[in-house]
């Protein structure tokens, strides 16, 4: 009887400890796992918020040359060609930052609409100004072009 008394406190000692261990690596684990999640969804806002960043520079871009097309009537037919050659740069540069946030179906459909916009009016071509807009079609067109572009910022 005397041995029970003594194995009882011992046994609750040990099993004690061993809860405690347990206890212990079970907090550790989940304390690791919430960093972790934290981790990642700190790393997918930050790409979140890059996106749209990149896409309110490409807004930003074309917003000057899209409100001159709008208002086309303020400019003679033959400025126009000359105000979206003088873009292409920006433009470029814009196209080029949004693009790093795309893949997959989405990316073609983007280039698929830069180059609806683009190539119509700066490669392939010999002459130029004669694929640029003037005249009101053809603004109405370029306006539409770059509203398909624009439309990929939204998400």
């Amino acid at each position: 009887m005397l041995e029970f008394f003594i194995a009882l406190p011992i046994g609750a000692i040990i099993g004690w400890i061993i809860r405690e261990i347990v206890s212990d690596r079970l907090a550790r684990d989940r304390a690791l796992e919430a960093i972790d999640a934290t981790h990642r969804n700190a790393i997918e806002l930050i790409h979140i918020n890059n996106r749209k960043l990149a896409g309110m520079r490409l807004r930003d871009a074309f917003n000057p040359e899209l409100a001159k097309l709008q208002h086309s009537e303020k400019y003679h037919f033959l400025q126009i060609p000359h105000i979206l050659k003088v873009a292409l740069e920006r433009h470029q540069a814009a196209i080029n930052e949004f693009r790093f946030f795309l893949e997959g179906d989405e990316l073609d459909s983007f280039n698929k609409a830069w180059d609806e916009y683009h190539c119509d009016r700066y490669t392939h071509k010999t002459d130029l100004d004669k694929h640029m807009p003037l005249s009101a079609k053809d603004i109405q067109t370029s306006i539409s072009q770059i509203q398909a572009i624009l439309k990929f910022t939204e998400n």
